[in-house]
């Protein structure tokens, strides 16, 4: 019995002691996971781009003054929007790349509602990836363009508010030119702490500020 018990004793420290790095792995590969789905939704931005004029999906939202919404798939009357058109086109036919494998928030896939041939109608479908946007936010709001991709940063981990953190450290951010960027915040700042913690009533001026923080960071990585 006494064997037993020590035995027991061991499993219990070992599992303790093996169930961070367990979850660190997993995190690790989950990150990578996310990268890439960046890089087919960047293969996405390229394929839309080349066909469209050198132009971004045009975005609702960004238009009506709502860049927080910019993680807006689909909309209320079922029209797709922004980064949706890219699953609207086929230039990302697979609805599993909009989402990151490290999400536990409550915009989990739901591959029904992602059927381009049914006219769903009824809430937003949200994806867990942020869009930048079509145009630029400030002075004349021009439209960007793709062959200036090296100065853009096109979409990144949700931000949305903090339900919409995919990773607790930081974020994946995904750049014009294709390449995808880790922006480091495991101290929660400068940038989680920044984040709203509910949707609701949010000033389009954080959201924008938020994207300046990341392109800042982001855009003088090598």
């Amino acid at each position: 019995l006494l064997e037993l018990v020590v035995v027991l004793s061991v499993t219990v420290v070992l599992t303790g002691l093996l169930l961070p790095a367990l979850s660190q792995v997993r995190e690790n590969v989950n990150r990578v996971m996310c990268s890439s789905n960046l890089r087919q939704i960047g293969l996405g931005f390229t394929m839309y781009a080349r066909d469209n004029s050198d132009r971004l999906p045009f975005s609702k939202m960004l238009t009506a003054g709502e860049p927080m919404e910019l993680m807006a798939a689909r909309l209320e009357d079922g029209s797709w929007d922004g980064i949706g058109l890219l699953f609207r086109d086929g230039y990302c036919d697979a609805p599993e790349c909009f989402y990151c494998p490290s999400h536990t928030g409550q915009h989990q896939l739901d591959v029904n509602r992602w059927d381009r041939n049914l006219a769903i109608q009824g809430n937003r479908i949200y994806a867990n990836y942020h869009y930048s946007g079509h145009k630029e936010w400030d002075g004349e709001q021009v439209v960007r363009q793709l062959h200036r991709g090296d100065r853009l940063v096109l979409a990144a981990d949700g931000f949305r508010d903090r339900s919409d953190f995919n990773h607790d450290v930081g974020l994946n951010a995904l750049r014009g030119d294709g390449s995808v960027r880790w922006f480091e915040d495991s101290a929660k700042e400068p940038f989680y702490g920044y984040v709203p913690d509910e949707a609701l009533g949010i000033d389009p001026a954080r959201t924008e500020h938020l994207w300046g923080l990341l392109e800042r960071r982001v855009l003088h990585q090598h």
